[in-house]
C-alpha cells in the first residue's frame, strides 16, 4: 500500500483530498499537516512514498517546503496542487510526479498514482540518476550520488566534454581528433581517440554513471539523461520567459547556477564560441532580473545581481553602467565615483581603452550634478 502524506494549510481542502484518495485509491494515508513546520518535522519518522502538497500556503510556498524535504526524504515524489496554472514552470526544481489544477477528481487524482505506479521497481537506481550531476561553469566535475568525483585523466575529461557539447548528436572521428589531438597525425590522433574512448567507458562502468557511449559509423554519439549544468541552462533560456514576481526565483538560481565561464579552469581552446555563447546568456539573464528589480525599486536586489556579474564577466560594460545609473537613483556619489574609476581603471590597464561613450556621459552627469531626474 502506498503511504501518503498531504499538506495543505486549509482544513477543508485536506480532508476533501483524504476523502477522494481513501475512498478510491488504494492508499495509507499516514500524515495530514495545516501547518508546514510540523510536517518537515513528522515526515522525517513517517517516510512517505508520495506527498500531496499545496503550493499557495500562507505560511510557506509549497515548493519552497517541497525543496526542504527532499534533503531528508530520498525517493519521495511529489504531486503539487494549486489553483493556478502559473507555477508550472517552477514545479520541476523539485522530483514532481505530477501537477494537478484544481478542482480535484477521481480522473486527476487516479494519473498521479497510476503514475508512480509506473515508475521503476528500482527506486534506489533512478534515485541515484537523478543525483548525478556534471558541472561545467568555472570547473569541470563529474560527480556521482555519493557525491563522488570521477577521476577523469585531463585527455579523458577533455573528450567527456567534448562529446558534452554534442548530446544525443553524432560526432565525427575526425573533428574530435582535430581539436582534441591537434599536434598529431591522424592516425595517431585516431589511435588516441580509440585508447581513451575505452579508458572512458571504463569509468563510467566502475561508477554506474548515467552515461552511454555509442560507437557509430565514423564518430560517436553521447547519451546522458542526467542532470548537467549548461544543457538546463540553455533549456531554460529557449522557453524564452520573461522575468515576473511570479518567477523571479527561478531566475536567481538559474544565475547562481553559473559560477564561471564554462570549462574555465581547463582552457580548452575549442570550447570558446560555446564559452562566449554562454557568457551572453548569463549577461542577458543578470540584466533582465536587475532590470526587473529596478522597476520593482528594489535597487540593492539589482546591485547583488550586477556585482555578480561584473565580478565574472568583468568587462561587461553594459552591466557596469546599470550600477552605475542605480547609484545616481540612490543618489550615492561616493559609490558611484568608486564603481567609475575602478571601471576605468580596469579597462585602460587591461585593454587599453576608455570606457563606452553612455559611461562617460553619465559621468558627465553626476559632474553637473543632474541627479534628481532619475530617468537615466
Amino acid at each position: 500500500m502506498l503511504k501518503v502524506i498531504l499538506i495543505d494549510d486549509k482544513l477543508n481542502s485536506l480532508n476533501k483530498l483524504e476523502e477522494l484518495l481513501e475512498e478510491n485509491f488504494d492508499v495509507e494515508i499516514v500524515g495530514k499537516f495545516v501547518e508546514a513546520n510540523k510536517a518537515l518535522e513528522e515526515s522525517f519518522m513517517l517516510k512517505p512514498e508520495l506527498a500531496f502538497i499545496e503550493i499557495e500556503m500562507d505560511q510557506i510556498n509549497g515548493i519552497e517546503l517541497a525543496k526542504k524535504m527532499e534533503y531528508f526524504l530520498e525517493g519521495m515524489k511529489i504531486v503539487f496542487i494549486s489553483n493556478s496554472d502559473k507555477y508550472a514552470l517552477n514545479v520541476f526544481e523539485v522530483h514532481t510526479l505530477d501537477y494537478i489544477l484544481r478542482p480535484l477528481n477521481i480522473q486527476k487524482l487516479s494519473r498521479a498514482i497510476n503514475r508512480i505506479k509506473n515508475c521503476s521497481n528500482n527506486g534506489r537506481d533512478n534515485l541515484i540518476k537523478d543525483r548525478e550531476k556534471i558541472e561545467c561553469f568555472g570547473d569541470f566535475k563529474v560527480t556521482t550520488s555519493d557525491r563522488i568525483v570521477l577521476p577523469l585523466s585531463s585527455k579523458v575529461q577533455e573528450l567527456l566534454a567534448y562529446l558534452l557539447l554534442n548530446i544525443g548528436s553524432h560526432v565525427e572521428k575526425w573533428s574530435i581528433c582535430e581539436n582534441i589531438w591537434p599536434m598529431c597525425n591522424p592516425e595517431k590522433a585516431e589511435q588516441n581517440l580509440h585508447t581513451t574512448i575505452y579508458r572512458l567507458k571504463k569509468i563510467i562502468e566502475k561508477y554506474k554513471f548515467d552515461l552511454d557511449i555509442n560507437s557509430e559509423r565514423g564518430g560517436y554519439r553521447l547519451q546522458y539523461s542526467g542532470y548537467c549544468d549548461f544543457e538546463f541552462f540553455e533549456n531554460f533560456i529557449k522557453k524564452s520567459i520573461l522575468v515576473s514576481k511570479y518567477n523571479v526565483d527561478k531566475f536567481l538560481d538559474l544565475v547562481d547556477l553559473y559560477k564561471g565561464e564554462l570549462f574555465e579552469k581547463m582552457n580548452y581552446n575549442w570550447s570558446s564560441s560555446y564559452s562566449q555563447r554562454y557568457a551572453r546568456y548569463f549577461s542577458g539573464i543578470s540584466k533582465s532580473v536587475a532590470a526587473y528589480y529596478i522597476k520593482d525599486k528594489n535597487l540593492d536586489g539589482a546591485l547583488e545581481v550586477l556585482y555578480k556579474l561584473t565580478n565574472i564577466l568583468q568587462y561587461d560594460e553594459e552591466g557596469h553602467e546599470m550600477i552605475l545609473e542605480i547609484y545616481i537613483k540612490k543618489e550615492d556619489r561616493a559609490s558611484f565615483l568608486k564603481n567609475f574609476e575602478n571601471l576605468k581603471e580596469l579597462l585602460k590597464k587591461d585593454l587599453g581603452l576608455e570606457p563606452i561613450v553612455s559611461i562617460k556621459k553619465l559621468k558627465d552627469k553626476f559632474i553637473d550634478g543632474k541627479f534628481n531626474d532619475n530617468k537615466c
